[in-house]
């Protein structure tokens, strides 16, 4: 079940009416009890073995809930169709606990399998010595092969990432941080592959594109249940094993070190197998000792676009109120808030009032007259009309060649504005009357206009309605020079 219908009602109630939104957002902080107790609960018996998941259902309305109270957090990032595609693929971002034990034994397979590619690849002695060790325990350890059937990983669904040489390090190092993560991400591709492959399809997306983006979140990382426990049996298989240098030294001092259990069949780090599952907790490095703190289980539970659109830090609200973690709390997002946003589904607000500003700042308000300030006379300040072009606003309104401004939009050409006074404006000034007028006209803020026709017989004061007034606006680059 994907609960289709209840997301499409949702999909129409995001156009609700303010005191439904508050009604929504007073049940929201009512559950909190609810779902606080069922942090507790799900983290005590996750870690115990027996996995406690919310289901699909709690699942979809904790993500709808979110949605409600971030909703202006997410509509600076989404537009409001992507908004949609967001509910409406909800149920598809649920991992439920079978589908997470799944995916935690194919991390596992593909370690052992990758470790095996990298020993034929590369014919380096640590890769070969660790696959032989791989193919001996399989045959002296019938369970290992019948836990860990690494016969059907596809590393062309993810082959990991390549071998790297530093200076530390040496060459055709696998750091052990991207070791975990790498198994962890294949068995989350593994066993979501029809649902990312859907979302995709319903995003617009290659399967590769989707799968790329949503690893940049590093959600294997950030949804979690730390476990302190670094005694006894070893950790389930699939789990991240956690260390920290305890070297005071400079170069030394906090480094981590992480191994992929394989639970009782031993651990893998840096790209190698280790059947010595009795040292799970141990590791030293160079003379340096590590202390062990623990592991960590990856939830896998996330909703990758909701949590992309955070505020830039992953403070994973978005799983908190089911899993106890905040081992990663503070950590830097990996990627811009915008990575799944796709423009071509229809601009954000933000893009929207950009492309505005944009198109504003290319277009200038354009009547289609050029004048020139008459300098001596009674009509001193005030613009004659030299030229007006065809088709043009002007044209439209019934101005001529000669006619005088005398006020254009509300604004007198000849006075002006200094300090309290109003005097008698300068040439330039003059110009930037009829500029302001014409950006008044274009603001939808328009007063009369009056226009003073001479002719041999009798002077006429033409006065236009602020109605009868238009501008059009024109590319900068196609203005005229010199018209305004």
């Amino acid at each position: 079940m994907r609960l289709i219908h209840q997301e499409s009602m949702f999909v129409e109630n995001l156009k609700w009416k303010e005191p439904k939104r508050i009604k929504l957002k007073r049940r929201c902080e009512m559950k909190r009890v609810k779902l606080f107790l069922m942090v507790m609960m799900v983290s005590l018996v996750f870690v115990s073995g027996a996995i406690g998941d919310p289901t699909l259902e709690e699942y979809v309305e904790y993500c709808q809930e979110q949605i409600v109270e971030r909703e202006d957090e997410l509509r600076e990032v989404y537009s409001a169709k992507e908004m949609e595609l967001i509910i409406s693929t909800l149920s598809l971002t649920y991992v439920s606990s079978e589908e997470r034990e799944k995916m935690l034994r194919e991390s596992c397979k593909w370690a052992l399998a990758k470790n095996l590619a990298l020993a034929k690849e590369t014919n380096l002695p640590k890769f070969v010595n660790s696959a032989n060790l791989i193919k001996i325990t399989q045959m002296q350890n019938k369970a290992f092969k019948e836990a860990f059937n690494y016969d059907d990983v596809d590393l062309s669904l993810f082959n990991g990432t390549p071998l790297t040489n530093t200076p530390r390090w040496g060459p055709n190092f696998y750091f052990c941080g991207r070791w975990a993560r790498d198994a962890q991400w294949y068995g989350y591709l593994k066993v979501k592959e029809k649902d990312l492959r859907e979302i995709a399809k319903i995003w617009d997306y290659s399967f590769e594109e989707l799968a790329e983006k949503i690893q940049k979140l590093q959600l294997i990382n950030e949804a979690h249940i730390a476990s302190e426990r670094s005694q006894g049996k070893n950790p389930p298989a699939g789990t991240t094993i956690l260390f920290t240098s305890c070297s005071q030294a400079p170069e030394w001092k906090n480094m981590p070190h992480h191994k992929l259990s394989l639970g009782r069949f031993g651990f893998s780090q840096n790209g190698m197998f280790y059947p010595d599952a009795a040292n799970w907790n141990s590791f030293s490095s160079r003379g340096v000792i590590f202390k062990c703190e623990g592991y960590s289980t990856p939830t896998f539970l996330i909703n990758p676009f909701l949590q992309a659109a955070s505020d830039g830090i992953l403070s994973l609200s978005h799983v908190s109120k089911f899993f106890y973690s905040d081992c990663y709390k503070g950590s830097s997002i990996a990627c811009k808030r915008d990575i799944f946003h796709r423009p071509e589904l229809g601009l954000n607000p933000k893009e929207i009032k950009l492309k505005a500003r944009l198109e504003a700042e290319s277009k200038k308000a354009w009547f289609g007259i050029e004048v020139k300030v008459l300098e001596e006379g009674e009509n001193k300040g005030r613009l004659l009309v030299t030229k007006v072009f065809e088709e043009s606003p002007a044209k439209q309104t019934g101005i001529r060649e000669g006619d005088i401004v005398c006020r254009f939009a509300g604004y007198y050409p000849d006075y002006t504005t200094r300090g309290k006074d109003i005097v008698k404006s300068l040439p330039h000034e003059a110009i930037e009357n009829l500029e302001a007028g014409i950006k008044r006209i274009a603001e939808g803020r328009i007063e009369k206009t009056v226009i003073l026709r001479k002719n041999e017989q009798k002077d006429k004061l033409i006065v236009i309605p602020a109605e009868n007034l238009s501008v059009e606006l024109k590319l900068k680059k196609d203005v005229p020079p010199g018209s305004f």
